[in-house]
C-alpha cells in the first residue's frame, strides 16, 4: 500500500503524493526526477522528493551486496559517488563503509519487465555489464 501523505522532517508542509508531467529535481538526493513524487501542495513551495527519498528507511540492503547494511544520510559527501550509476552524490544517500548509494539506486528492481514496440522487453540488473547498453 502506498503512503499518499507525509509530514517529512525536510520540509514544513506536508507532502503528497502525486505523480509530476514533467522533470523535477528532487530535494532531498538532488537528482532529476519523473513521475510519482511527493509534492507540497502549497502554491508558494516547488518542493519535491522522490517517491523513494520520501519514504526512506533508516537502515536498507540491496541484493547484490546482501553483507552490507546501508545507513541512511540527510547529506552527501563531497567528491563522493553513487556505487551504482556512477555520479556524485549531494543530498540523501545511503552508506556502508564507503560504499555510497542514491535512495533511488538503492531501490532498483533486479528485473524490470515492460512492453516496447509491440514486444516484450525484460532488462536485469547486474553487478557489471560488459556494454552501456
Amino acid at each position: 500500500m502506498k503512503i499518499t501523505e507525509i509530514d517529512h522532517f525536510s520540509h514544513r508542509h506536508k507532502l503528497e503524493l502525486s505523480y509530476s508531467k514533467t522533470p523535477y529535481q528532487c530535494d532531498g538526493c538532488k537528482e532529476l526526477g519523473f513521475g510519482s513524487c511527493y509534492q507540497c501542495n502549497n502554491e508558494k513551495c516547488d518542493f519535491h522528493l522522490h517517491e523513494n527519498c520520501g519514504v526512506a528507511k533508516p537502515i536498507a540492503t540491496h541484493s547484490f551486496l546482501k553483507n552490507s547494511s546501508f545507513k541512511f544520510k540527510k547529506e552527501g559527501k563531497r567528491g563522493k559517488t553513487c556505487k551504482a550509476c556512477g555520479k556524485d552524490v549531494q543530498g540523501f544517500m545511503y552508506k556502508s563503509k564507503e560504499i555510497y548509494l542514491h535512495p533511488c539506486c538503492l531501490k532498483l528492481p533486479s528485473t524490470l519487465n515492460g512492453n516496447f514496440n509491440g514486444g516484450s522487453l525484460r532488462l536485469n540488473l547486474e553487478v557489471k555489464a560488459s556494454t552501456k547498453c
